[in-house]
């Protein structure tokens, strides 16, 4: 069996007066199953902190009534089901009428090395090994748009004026799983002595991924790592909640047989999924169109 620590903290920082980060890092009954999260209430809105605590309720509470499930499609079912229970909540004569929260989760196979993560908003999971610090969800804003697609740079994103405006968060409208324009997920391979991050962008607004590499590349333990990564985020201006989940591997725990993703997908489909769909769709039409053209001209065509 692998070895493997896992610590969550979450700070409020130095400039908000409350928290209205929460974050999970539990393991499911017997299994080899860790539900690890990062949640962050929506700022500007009463009640972030009660979203992103009825997420973190709903989340456990669902993986650990449907273990049975197959993990990509339990995670995303549970955050679907974390999205209606804020949006229950908030309908039914809540005090907080427009609250809501983002959300990054992991279903983490501890055995098999696999994280199985769904997400939504601007919370963030990161995969790092020997290749170093790789993001593997997108900001669901323009911002993060902006610097996925390298329109901008890390430094000028985190000091955009529209950071902090997001595109989807959990609570806004009852949702369905897989549907589309909500929830990305996909399942990746953690490598050998690898490393799975979760975190709110209180830290990723304040520490840059050069710095979080370094922090995470160090000989310090892995509850070290998670604090230097907090005070780090507080020593840079600290003006957001910042949460910090983090998975490590030890030393002669296996790697997975292959580090690529085994399925990525953005409600139910990839962007590069769709595309090579939509290639394939193109080239089947003007493969039957080149065929009934032949038959009515009297020609058969065999290059495609």
């Amino acid at each position: 069996m692998s070895e493997f620590r896992c610590i969550g903290r979450t700070d409020a920082g130095l400039v908000r007066d409350g928290n209205e980060d929460t974050f999970l890092a539990a393991r499911i009954g017997d299994s080899p199953m860790l539900l690890c999260a990062a949640i962050d209430g929506v700022g500007g809105y009463d009640g972030g902190e009660v979203a992103a605590r009825i997420a973190a309720d709903t989340l456990l509470a669902y993986v650990e009534e449907h273990q049975e499930e197959k993990p990509l499609d339990l995670v995303k079912k549970a955050l679907t089901e974390a999205n209606n229970a804020i949006y229950r909540t908030k309908t039914a004569g809540s005090e907080y009428p427009r609250m809501a929260c983002v959300a990054s989760v992991a279903l983490v196979d501890t055995e098999l090395k696999m994280a199985h993560i769904a997400h939504v908003g601007d919370t963030r999971i990161y995969l790092y090994g020997p290749e170093g610090l790789r993001k593997i969800t997108h900001d669901h804003s323009m911002v993060g748009y902006m610097e996925d697609h390298e329109d901008i740079t890390e430094f000028q994103a985190m000091n955009h004026p529209q950071r902090n405006e997001i595109d989807r968060c959990l609570g806004e409208s009852l949702r369905e799983v897989g549907q589309e324009g909500f929830i990305e997920s996909g399942i990746y391979p953690i490598p050998a002595e690898g490393k799975l991050m979760l975190c709110s962008d209180g830290l990723t607004d304040m520490v840059t991924s050069k710095e979080i590499t370094e922090i995470l590349s160090s000989e310090k333990s892995t509850a070290s790592k998670v604090d230097s990564l907090i005070v780090a985020a507080n020593s840079n201006g600290g003006k957001d909640n910042v949460t910090v989940v983090l998975l490590e591997f030890l030393p002669n725990s296996s790697a997975p047989a292959s580090l690529e993703p085994v399925e990525v997908l953005d409600d139910g489909e990839a962007e590069g999924s769709l595309e090579k769909k939509r290639l394939l769709f193109r080239l089947l039409l003007s493969i039957i169109v080149g065929m009934v053209l032949g038959f009515f001209l009297g020609m058969i065509v065999y290059d495609f």
